[in-house]
């Protein structure tokens, strides 16, 4: 799709993973003449990393950091499933959708009020809208938000919530819809394309999302397309997450393989005590238990993969009976013309 350039700026808080940013940009369906970008790690001067973000403008902005009530630094650890980073440890609820999470590494970031953000950028032009994508964190930015001189100059404010509480201490997203309801904002509607992680599309006054027969009907198959890209994003992450598991095991592999030459090497020893002996093998056990639950984990995600392609497989059928819907009440439109 072409991005459409129209006025105002996007803010994107928290980039996420690169298929779901992409998807995001295809849901946008325009590009406002100034975006900002911030997201944790970012580094504007490597093109690699930055290339699949907002790009093509001299409007674009790009910057490391995460939003927060109060200046500062904090740890923000990147998980292994759909995307998602945070500084926030996951709650039970998260572990149980995703049994094999795991924590892919953290980083020190800096923590940005908002009102300093749009300080240090300004002048930013009108409407200002947001897409926010900081797991766990939502509450928190959707209050900045509301609380902000960014209040009187808002457009449209998507939020990726969560169908539960996924991180200690983070509302879900019944919680956030009140939140902006109380602030003042309409609630335009819920993207469903992952049940999981539904985006709430809220609208300042004066800025009301059309609706119409028609258009619903285009918009639901554009959903549709929408929820195969979040299930093709779940699949890459899991993908990732196998191969990080299956690195854990070759370096697992490597150290029981120099366990056990120690331990031969110590038997020919005449001088090595029994106690060493007896340490050096139950470390070698320990090393090939945890070899073995890492194997069953990764026979548990590839299983866990499979069913999600299946399911991206009959999203796309979906998807193909609702173009034909369209086509067909787009005929039906075309012979009342006539």
């Amino acid at each position: 799709m072409t991005i459409l350039t129209e006025q105002g700026t996007i803010i994107v808080l928290g980039a996420g993973s690169r298929p779901l940013h992409e998807a995001r940009l295809r849901r946008l369906g325009h590009r406002p003449e100034h975006a900002v970008i911030l997201n944790p790690g970012l580094d504007p001067r490597d093109r690699g990393q930055t290339g699949w973000l907002i790009s093509g403008s001299d409007g674009t902005t790009l910057l490391d950091g995460w939003i927060a009530s109060k200046p500062g630094e904090a740890q923000v650890t990147r998980w292994g499933a759909a995307g998602l980073q945070g500084l926030r440890r996951p709650s039970a609820a998260l572990r149980q959708l995703f049994p094999n999470l795991l924590d892919l590494g953290r980083r020190t970031v800096r923590l940005m009020t908002l009102d300093a953000l749009l300080a240090e950028l300004a002048p930013l032009p009108d409407p200002l809208s947001f897409w926010i994508d900081m797991p766990g964190s939502e509450a928190e930015i959707l209050s900045l938000v509301l609380g902000s001189n960014a209040r009187d100059r808002l457009g449209h404010l998507w939020l990726r919530s969560g169908a539960e509480s996924w991180f200690e201490g983070a509302p879900d997203s019944a919680a956030l819809e009140r939140i902006g309801a109380e602030g003042g904002l309409t609630l335009g509607g819920r993207d469903l394309g992952d049940p999981d992680f539904p985006d709430l599309l809220f609208s300042a006054p004066g800025h009301s999302m059309a609706k119409g027969t028609a258009a619903d009907i285009r918009l639901s198959a554009k959903a549709r397309l929408e929820q195969i890209a979040i299930r093709e994003a779940r699949i890459v992450d899991l993908g990732a997450d196998n191969d990080a598991l299956r690195a854990k095991v070759d370096d697992q592999g490597g150290m029981i393989a120099s366990l056990e030459a120690a331990v031969a090497e110590a038997v020919a020893n005449a001088g090595e005590t029994s106690a060493a002996l007896a340490s050096l093998r139950a470390e070698a056990e320990q090393l090939a238990a945890e070899r073995d639950a890492a194997l069953d984990r990764l026979a548990a995600m590839t299983e866990r993969n499979e069913t999600l392609s299946r399911q991206h497989d009959m999203a796309r059928d979906e998807l193909r009976r609702a173009e034909g819907q369209v086509a067909l009440i787009r005929d039906l439109l075309l012979r009342d013309a006539g």
